[in-house]
């Protein structure tokens, strides 16, 4: 797998239900934005989606686990607090 290429797996816990859910996709069913905004993301760029969590039982907490070769790292963010173009991308895989 090149650099460019990687795998993320997101996982959406809490909520009123508490229901996780889980998906996993190749960087290769991304589109352009999208992996910059994943690579933006785990490179630690300045986002509001890394501040604190809001308060409220029925938030969602995202795990966003990105592996490339044998490297992975996770980051979490969470519902309500994270910038639009990551938002649009975890509704979309879920």
């Amino acid at each position: 797998m090149s650099e460019s290429e990687f795998h993320l797996e997101v996982v959406r816990s809490g909520g009123v239900a508490g229901i996780t859910r889980r998906v996993v996709v190749h960087s290769g069913e991304l589109t352009s934005d999208e992996k910059a905004s994943i690579q933006e993301v785990v490179k630690g760029s300045p986002r509001p989606a890394m501040d604190p969590p809001p308060t409220g039982a029925d938030r969602f907490q995202y795990d966003l686990t990105v592996t490339i070769a044998e490297r992975s790292e996770t980051v979490t963010v969470y519902d309500g607090a994270m910038d639009p173009q990551l938002r649009t991308l975890i509704r979309r895989l879920l």
